[in-house]
C-alpha cells in the first residue's frame, strides 16, 4: 500500500534521572537526543511494517537534517517532496522523565508551516491521487488539514490524523470527525468531546464515549486507555470491545502511542476489521515499549500474518 505522511519532523531531547525525580532541584541523570516527532515517528513505523511511504516535511540543511534525512531514507521513506530548509524547519522536543520512565514534562518547539503549505498547495493534489490511505499531522496547521481532507474525501482516500499538541484539532474538530477512523488516548479524547473520561474502567469508557462520538458522526473511533488497553467503537458495523494490553518490561514510554497508530492504521488500510487492527496495534506499541527508541523495530509484512 501507498501511504502518504504530512507532518513535521522533530529533534528529541530527553533526559533520565539516575535516581528519584525532583521537579525543583538539580537532578543527575542521563541525556539522550533521538530522532522524533509523531508524523516522523509513524513515516518510520510505517516503513518498517513494509508500506510504501512517501513523506512531505521540512528538513534543515545542515548536519542534524542530514542525519535526519539519511535515517528515514534508509528506513525506506521517500522524501522526495521534503522541503529542505536553509534552519528552523524542525522542530525541537525538550523531555523529563522521572524514575519509573514516565513523562513528567515537556516543551515543544514547532516551526512554521509556511513552506510546507506552499509545497502541498502546488503538489498536493496528485500526492493525495497516488496515495491509498494518508496519514496527516493535523496540528501542523489548519489551512493544510482543511486542504488534505477536502481532497481525501474528493478522491475517496482514507485518512487518519496523528496528534501532536491538538491545537487545530480543537479549533476544527469538524475535520477530525470527517477522517476514517480518529484514534486518540483517553485524555485527548476529553479534551475532543470536552467531557471528563479520565481513570474510567473500558466498560465505563464504552458508554462514556459511545454517545459522544456517535452524536458527531464519527465512523470508527478507538480511545487508549494505557495500562487498561483500548477500547473501540464501529458505528459503521456496530460493532463496539475492548482490547487488553499485552504485559512488558518498558525502556520508554517514548513513541508507543505512535506504534499503537501506525499498526492500527496500517491494518485498517489492509482490509483487516476494527477489533484486529487494534490487536496489531498493542503487539507493537508493546515492542516499541521494551525498547528505548520513539519508533518500532523492523518486522515487515509478516507482522500482520
Amino acid at each position: 500500500m501507498n501511504t502518504q505522511v504530512i507532518g513535521v519532523v522533530f529533534l528529541d531531547i530527553k533526559g533520565f534521572p539516575y535516581g528519584s525525580y525532583d521537579p525543583r532541584g538539580t537532578n543527575l541523570g542521563n541525556i539522550v537526543m533521538t530522532h522524533g516527532g509523531v508524523a516522523r515517528n509513524v513515516a518510520e513505523n510505517l516503513a518498517n511494517l513494509g508500506e510504501n511511504v512517501d513523506m512531505i516535511t521540512m528538513v534543515d540543511d545542515d548536519a542534524l537534517g542530514n542525519e535526519m534525512k539519511s535515517r528515514l531514507e534508509e528506513a525506506g521513506v521517500s522524501l522526495e517532496n521534503a522541503i529542505i530548509t536553509p534552519r528552523k524547519g524542525m522542530g525541537m522536543w525538550l523531555a523529563v522523565f522521572n524514575e519509573q520512565n514516565d513523562l513528567t514534562g515537556s516543551i515543544s518547539h514547532m516551526p512554521k508551516p509556511d513552506l510546507m503549505e506552499k509545497a502541498f498547495f502546488e503538489k498536493g493534489e496528485e500526492m493525495i491521487q497516488n496515495a491509498d490511505t494518508v496519514v496527516l499531522e493535523m496540528d501542523v496547521s489548519e489551512k493544510l488539514a482543511e486542504r488534505v481532507i477536502e481532497l481525501c474525501n474528493r478522491y475517496h482516500k482514507k485518512v487518519y490524523v496523528i496528534v501532536a499538541n491538538m491545537r487545530v484539532i480543537l479549533a476544527r474538530r469538524d475535520l477530525m470527525y470527517k477522517t476514517s477512523c480518529v484514534i486518540l488516548n483517553e485524555i485527548e479524547a476529553g479534551r475532543l468531546f470536552d467531557a471528563n473520561l479520565q481513570h474510567l474502567t473500558p466498560d465505563q469508557m464504552l458508554a462514556s464515549a459511545k454517545p459522544l462520538a456517535e452524536k458527531a458522526g464519527i465512523r470508527q473511533m478507538i480511545v487508549t486507555m494505557g495500562i487498561n488497553g483500548c477500547v473501540y467503537m464501529d458505528f459503521e458495523r456496530q460493532v463496539f470491545g475492548h482490547c487488553p494490553p499485552i504485559p512488558t518490561v518498558v525502556q520508554d514510554t517514548t513513541g508507543a502511542g505512535d506504534a499503537f497508530f501506525s499498526a492500527t492504521v496500517t491494518a485498517l488500510s489492509n482490509g483487516k476489521s476494527l477489533e484486529d487492527a487494534v490487536k496489531y496495534g498493542t503487539k507493537l506499541a508493546s515492542l516499541t515499549l521494551s525498547t528505548p527508541e520513539s519508533v518500532c523495530p523492523r518486522v515487515g509484512g509478516e507482522f500482520f500474518r
